[in-house]
């Protein structure tokens, strides 16, 4: 039995875009059989549950209910507990609370910012020990943060679970967990996390040693002019969170400059014009992208009764931005490679799910902007990907057409997907891959840019001369 662990919704997330009956239509629609629905630091109430649980029993789908507490040291996927928990509550506390009531703690994602309780290998040891399983393959984490916490569970002997952490429609599914026996509810459900009769899914491979070569492939780059880069994530690492922490600090920001606003306030007000903004346009198009700097001039007009534009808009969106990052740097490969790929005449092209202001500030921050001919983001088109709209202005741009564009990226429903529905060659930087049917295969998968065969592949013999 496969079920999505970690989803987090509209009714309670202000941070996600998903609608509680769309987890339920989506998954179904992906081969799963069931999802529980984790929104942050809450348990849905009683007649909520029943209610949503009467629609999946409908459709022959199972729902079950946990949340993702943000703890002060960590996020932690709380199952089968529905008293409230204390964000100040330690691990240990925690583990005698909620294991005393019959419930289970999964500790989630535990190396995407790096843990606070433990920066060696033994502090991590001891911190996993408390809890009844880890999530060793997340969604929205790389491969290498989910091999680490896997590594470190299996020597523990501690069951691992799979969820796609999704906030995003098409996030969902992406990670999952598979279960040995039949889950009919979160009884159940603690049962089978403690007695670890599951695996998380998809079963990714193992990564290829430094010196293996790429794999054979059917792709033809005879014809190709241009390669199109997803960015963070493939071209850059980026480290963020957008927590009250980050709104405290943007409320004692906006309230320097005249305009008092509090930090949870100031959270929920974000998120809530943000949703809406969202699913307005949703109404409009598949793969809707909200324009974060619209969201800022409503909630500054509102708030102070000035309309902000301009330069100092773009300033404010920027300050916030500043805030919630943590860190972005370019990958080890990107500048170098970007660089070959210049130098060979190829014209390049930046295609993602970003805010254009955040992309160019970034881009230039990490010295790969001025290698790119276009930068094109879902903030300006109005959709995000796999959305043939946002493919389409590339090649526009650059003047050509889909056959002569190759397609790099590291998210197999945005990057891949979209590409190879427009018949754009895609290659897939190697990560956990989705299940479902958005599953399309990509042309190419790859495991590391710096490796001889990636330069190789684009040598003037291989390609058309134009």
């Amino acid at each position: 039995m496969r079920m999505d662990l970690h989803v987090h919704t509209t009714k309670y997330s202000p941070c996600s875009s998903i609608l509680p009956r769309e987890v339920i239509d989506t998954a179904l629609e992906m081969g799963l059989q069931g999802a529980v629905i984790t929104d942050h630091n809450t348990i849905w109430p009683k007649e909520e549950r029943e209610e949503l649980r009467k629609y999946a029993v409908s459709r022959g789908f199972l729902i079950l209910f946990g949340r993702e507490l943000d703890t002060e040291k960590g996020h932690v996927l709380v199952f089968g507990f529905d008293q409230a928990l204390p964000r100040s509550i330690s691990f240990r506390e925690l583990k005698t609370t909620v294991q005393e009531a019959g419930g289970a703690i999964v500790l989630a994602h535990p190396f995407r910012w790096g843990h606070q309780s433990g920066r060696n290998t033994e502090e991590h040891k001891v911190l996993f020990e408390l809890f009844d399983g880890i999530e060793a393959l997340n969604g929205k984490c790389g491969a290498c943060e989910n091999r680490r916490a896997r590594h470190i569970a299996e020597s523990l002997g501690l069951p691992v679970t799979g969820g796609s952490d999704a906030h995003s429609i098409h996030m969902l599914g992406r990670c999952y967990t598979e279960f040995d026996d039949q889950i009919m509810d979160e009884k159940d459900l603690v049962q089978a996390i403690r007695s670890g009769r599951l695996r998380p899914g998809p079963a990714g491979e193992e990564e290829p040693d430094a010196e293996a070569e790429l794999e054979e492939t059917m792709l033809d780059v005879s014809r190709c002019r241009a390669l199109l880069f997803n960015l963070h994530g493939t071209l850059l690492n980026l480290e963020m969170r957008e927590d009250r922490d980050v709104f405290e600090r943007m409320a004692m920001w906006l309230s320097l400059l005249g305009m008092k606003a509090g930090g949870t306030p100031l959270l929920m007000d974000f998120y809530s014009r943000s949703n809406e903004l969202y699913q307005r346009t949703k109404a409009k198009t598949s793969c809707p992208e909200v324009d974060i700097a619209e969201v800022f001039r409503t909630l500054i007009r509102d708030l102070h009764g000035e309309d902000l534009a301009g330069e100092r808009l773009e300033l404010l969106c920027l300050g916030f931005r500043a805030m919630s990052v943590r860190k972005v740097t370019a990958k080890p490969w990107a500048v170098k490679t970007l660089a070959m790929l210049k130098e060979m005449g190829f014209l390049l092209g930046v295609v993602t799910n970003s805010q254009k202001l955040f992309a160019v500030a970034e881009m230039k921050m990490t010295g790969i902007l001025d290698y790119f001919d276009t930068v094109v983001c879902s903030s300006e088109v109005g959709v995000q990907k796999p959305h043939p709209d946002i493919f389409n202005r590339a090649l526009e741009n650059l003047g050509i057409q889909a056959s002569q564009a190759v397609m790099i990226g590291h998210e197999p429903v945005c990057d891949i997907a979209g590409a190879r529905r427009l018949a754009i060659p895609a290659i897939l930087l190697k990560g956990p891959a989705p299940s479902g049917r958005f599953q399309i295969e990509p042309d190419m998968v790859i495991y590391d840019f710096e490796m001889d065969g990636f330069a190789k592949l684009f040598e003037k013999d291989n390609v058309e001369q134009i």
